[in-house]
């Protein structure tokens, strides 16, 4: 009996804004998967159809301006932008990135994450192209449509299983009890 080759999967599509079109990020993404550039998503946006997940990419210095007081405030423009995005894209995620995490990037992020915390929007921090990628591969597979549902229904059975008597009576039975000290 012969084994079949191993058959790698078909690359997943992936949607990158022209911004991105030189970047390192689409150079990565290249390697595993089918990358279309386009110039009709927002800017600095990678989209994977297949999951339906749309991330944007954000430099975490960009993200405060001086308010003119001595201060610094969230930028209104992207405060809008974020906002259309939200509107846009049902599932998506803010990808962050910031070559070192000092404190007045934390006061940024945490400036963001506040302002956006009543929509489903998440804040992801990275550090460097590649982790940006292992961000966006993991959110996407575990959001495709075949692998959503394969978690939630062993979630579901493992929760209905936790739940049943015939566990509860075997784990007590483990303890030493007889089966009439445990229904007694």
């Amino acid at each position: 009996m012969s084994k079949k080759p191993h058959v790698s999967a078909k690359p997943w599509p992936v949607i990158i804004n022209v911004s991105l079109s030189n970047s390192e990020v689409r150079q990565i993404l290249e390697k595993d998967h089918k990358v279309r550039v386009s110039d009709t998503t927002g800017e600095d946006t990678i989209i994977f159809p297949l999951s339906s997940v749309a991330f944007l990419l954000l430099e975490l210095d960009r993200v405060m301006v001086g308010n003119g007081k001595g201060g610094e405030s969230l930028d209104l423009q992207l405060i809008k932008r974020l906002e259309r995005f939200h509107q846009i894209h049902r599932h998506c995620y803010v990808i962050v990135v910031s070559q070192m995490m000092a404190s007045k990037q934390l006061e940024s992020l945490v400036a963001l994450q506040g302002r956006f915390l009543n929509l489903h929007m998440g804040f992801i921090p990275a550090h460097n192209p590649k982790e940006i990628i292992d961000c966006m591969i993991s959110i996407t597979k575990v959001t495709c449509k075949p692998l959503s549902q394969i978690i939630q229904d062993r979630l579901q059975n493992l929760q209905s299983s936790t739940l049943t008597e015939s566990v509860v009576l075997h784990v007590l039975s483990n303890l030493g009890l007889t089966m009439h000290d445990i229904l007694y």
